[in-house]
């Protein structure tokens, strides 16, 4: 009875240590890419962020079945994205007959006329005035769309910055 229970344990650690386990390797590099038409002529492009989707976190998150998702993904978690350069193509696998994509690389957006990146996210946009329901209704202004799940708002009442998911917010 013993022997079984240590077997048991054993083999449920090896499964547990297993599916834990992603495993991806690069299958391309690519200059620039991106899954909207991107005007590099007359448009002004900044730079949002550097080795996106670099970390194996990253690489759970924004894995897809097709490359076009995969990019798509990585591109909406930063809002204002527009295209990615110093691409890395990865095929993720983690003990899962289906094929999985990641991309890893450097996020652009469009320089609007005050020379900030032109962001939105989700109808949000930095200076909008919002509220939020916690221990009663509070009103503040966003003063960065930090990611495809949160903003940093200030607090009209008292200046306080708050990360605040976008679900909880209303204009």
């Amino acid at each position: 009875m013993k022997k079984n229970l240590i077997l048991l344990l054993l083999v449920s650690a090896c499964v547990c240590f297993m599916s834990s386990c992603i495993q991806f390797k690069e299958i391309g590099r690519l200059n620039a890419v991106s899954t909207r038409n991107v005007d590099f002529g007359n448009t002004k492009y900044k730079l949002l962020a550097s080795y996106a989707g670099e970390h194996k976190k990253d690489v759970k998150k924004t894995a897809a079945e097709s490359i076009e998702q995969a990019i798509n993904n990585v591109i909406r978690k930063w809002p204002g994205g527009e295209f990615m350069t110093n691409v890395k193509l990865y095929q993720v696998s983690a003990f899962n007959p289906k094929k999985k994509y990641a991309v890893a690389g450097d996020v652009y957006g469009i320089v609007g006329k005050d020379g900030n990146v032109e962001r939105s996210h989700r109808g949000f946009a930095v200076g909008d005035v919002v509220t939020w329901k916690r221990f009663g209704f509070k009103e503040g202004t966003i003063k960065t769309l930090q990611d495809d799940e949160k903003c940093i708002v200030e607090r009209k009442k008292d200046g306080r910055l708050m990360r605040i998911k976008y679900t909880k917010l209303s204009k």
